[in-house]
């Protein structure tokens, strides 16, 4: 837990994100591209770099409620917990 700390919010556990205001999730919310890999269905390397949109949409009516803009290699949950 002590390592976990001093880890960047969006790195924490998403535990530890719960109760963080939205404007400060908002304001943590990585911005800086870096690289990421991970193995696909054929076990080969997939790579990428580069931004990604996480958009939180009304199940009934489909409409875009809230939208946040990060860096690529965020996992996509994280960033749309709060809404």
């Amino acid at each position: 837990m002590e390592k976990e700390a001093n880890l960047p919010l969006y790195e924490k556990k998403i535990e530890a994100q719960l109760d963080v205001p939205l404007d400060i999730l908002r304001a943590e919310v990585p911005l800086a591209p870096k690289w990421g890999v991970k193995k696909n269905a054929d076990g080969k390397n997939e790579f990428w770099f580069g931004y990604k949109g996480h958009l939180a949409v009304g199940t009934s009516s489909q409409y875009i409620l809230q939208s946040v803009f990060s860096s690529d290699n965020l996992n996509d949950g994280n960033p749309l917990l709060p809404y």
